[in-house]
Formats: structure tokens, sequence, C-alpha cells
């Protein structure tokens, strides 16, 4: 199994691509780890909607992304354009699939 991770604009995102991969491939992914994201303002942790999500697929990078640009519109571009294997994710967005 392969581990990705990336980050969504809210944990909802989360939910909605779950149960579209769950729907599409359900025996070749899980959910592993949805963290929610702080925001340092003056030494206090300001909770923020964003959050990083950490998962196991057996597809490719590119196998999963394709199958997430097939979804219905959605408002998931963060997602996608984050999403990288877990070793090399950097939180930054690859805009090439906006």
């Amino acid at each position: 199994m392969n581990v990705y991770k990336c980050r969504a604009e809210c944990e909802l995102d989360v939910q909605e691509v779950s149960k579209f991969l769950n729907s599409k491939c359900p025996e070749g992914w899980f959910n592993v780890l949805v963290e929610k994201t702080t925001l340092d303002v003056d030494g206090q942790l300001i909770p923020i909607p964003d959050v990083d999500w950490t998962f196991q697929s057996s597809l490719s990078h590119e196998e999963l992304t394709n199958l997430l640009l097939t979804a219905p519109p959605n408002d998931w571009h963060v997602l996608i354009e984050s999403l990288k294997p877990v070793d090399q994710y950097d939180g930054e967005r690859d805009n090439k699939y906006s």
C-alpha cells in the first residue's frame, strides 16, 4: 500500500473524498489520520478549518489523481493539488491541476 498526505480546506472535503473513493475502489484505500491545522498568532495557536489528511491506497499517485479529477463538480482543488506520497509531502500545492 502507498501512503499519501494532502491538505484540504476543511474536514468536510475529506469526508466527501472518502465517500467518493469508497464508491470507486472500496478495497483500494483506507483512512489513517486527519489532523487539524492551527495558525500561530503572537504565540497563540488559533484553529483554522484546513486539515492535513494521511491515508493509504493501493493506487499509484497518478491513478489516484486521475480518479479524483473524474469526480463530479466539487471544491477539492486544494486536496488534489497538495496530494503527495507522505515522504514527499510539503503542504504546497501543485497548480497544474487547477
